[in-house]
């Protein structure tokens, strides 16, 4: 919106300057700031529009949503509890997501470990098979 403002006094300073200015030079560089300048102000407020629009969707949606559940027709204060509350799902269902990673790494993590006690146990079994072998020879001397 500030930008707008900015553009729209800009084009009254630049048609000030028209009523003032006799040159046909700089009046076409005038009429052409003032084009470029009402080019962006018509494009900015098609943004804004579009916003607005996306935002009064949503707002309905939610007090048809509300009165369907109720029986009662939403307040502008239960529609902003209701988007909070949307907006708290959002915020549950992204930490959801971040303990749903971080038991995948901790799973992985221990399927690590498995496989390391899997290995020192096949090491023992190589460990204590030498250590019979070697009494047997140690018995029979």
């Amino acid at each position: 919106m500030e930008v707008i403002s900015t553009l729209l006094l800009d084009l009254q300073e630049l048609n000030e300057e028209t009523k003032s200015t006799h040159s046909a030079k700089v009046l076409r560089g005038l009429k052409d700031r003032m084009d470029s300048n009402m080019v962006t102000v018509l494009r900015k407020g098609k943004i804004i529009k579009a916003l607005r629009n996306r935002i009064v969707t949503k707002h309905k949606g939610l007090k048809r949503r509300y009165y369907n559940a109720t029986g009662k027709v939403a307040t502008d204060e239960e529609i902003d509890k209701l988007e909070a509350i949307k907006e708290i799902q959002r915020s549950l269902t992204e930490v959801t997501q971040v303990f749903l990673d971080m038991a995948k790494s901790l799973v992985d993590a221990q399927g690590e470990q498995m496989d390391d006690i899997e290995l020192n146990v096949a090491n023992a079994r190589v460990y204590i098979a030498g250590g019979t072998n070697r009494l047997i020879s140690t018995l029979m001397l």
